[in-house]
């Protein structure tokens, strides 16, 4: 289970070293491993909140971030006031918790289909409400807060129990690696990667998955390369927790299943 910080990979390029690499494996937000557990909520699910999302239409928003109370600020933490553009005229309250999200720049070199990446800031709790604007105070921050963000109904996802047994994996018919947090070229052990298999392929919370690659072209023997399990579940895709690799993860590596 996810017990350590978040880590970002991004997309693979012929201009990576070993030093790059073996930074990005081990550098880590410090930010979010200095915060509190907000609401009393356990971190590790505070964690699989923040893991980019990969989805094939952007979010609608219920509202958007518009301005901060702290003129000249450009990054924010719990406690920080922002101001919301929406109000009572759509359905805002005192109490109401959101999601806090942004729609990442096309990323997909290496990948088969086109996605949009949601990045989770963070999440706000409505202090105060107007008829066309609110305000709202940081709860929880993944990352920093921009203008334009896009507010969502805020709910704290479940962290799965590993399914066991395992399963064996199923290499007849792979996913792909698409993306990690914040773009990071690699990905390793205590990573968050979201792939592009979901509820349409049949995954279930929990599931165990193999991650692999294979030698001497598509048809090559298997060269397993890390361990995962499915965190969280969208129709088309899901986000994984690596549990161990031998190697570096890159976007574009196939995803086997276990059955």
């Amino acid at each position: 289970m996810p017990t350590e910080h978040t880590h970002r990979i991004g997309q693979r390029t012929g201009l990576v070293t070993l030093g790059v690499v073996g930074l990005a494996l081990c550098s880590a937000p410090a930010a979010l491993a200095r915060q509190p557990q907000g609401h009393g909520k356990p971190f590790e699910a505070q964690q699989l909140a923040c893991a980019v999302q990969a989805m094939r239409a952007a979010p609608s928003p219920t509202a958007l971030l518009e301005s901060t109370m702290l003129p000249g600020r450009q990054t924010y933490g719990p406690g920080d006031t922002l101001v919301i553009n929406a109000g009572t005229d759509k359905g805002l309250a005192v109490g109401q918790e959101y999601f806090v999200r942004r729609v990442l720049l096309p990323m997909d070199r290496g990948t088969k289909e086109p996605w949009v990446y949601v990045r989770t800031a963070g999440w706000v709790s409505i202090t105060e409400v107007h008829p066309r604007n609110a305000l709202a105070q940081v709860v929880f921050a993944c990352d920093a807060f921009d203008k334009g963000d896009l507010l969502q109904p805020f709910s704290l996802p479940v962290v799965p129990a590993p399914i066991d047994p395992p399963g064996q994996p199923d290499y007849s018919s792979p996913g792909q690696v698409l993306l990690g947090q914040d773009r990071r070229i690699a990905a390793g052990t205590r990573f968050f990667i979201a792939v592009d298999r979901g509820t349409d392929h049949g995954l279930k919370p929990g599931q165990r998955v193999t991650i692999f690659r294979r030698l001497s072209g598509p048809d090559g023997p298997v060269n397993p390369i890390a361990q995962a399990t499915v965190m969280l579940l969208l129709p088309e895709s899901a986000v994984l927790h690596v549990d161990q690799s031998s190697q570096a993860i890159f976007v574009g590596d196939l995803v086997a299943p276990h059955r």
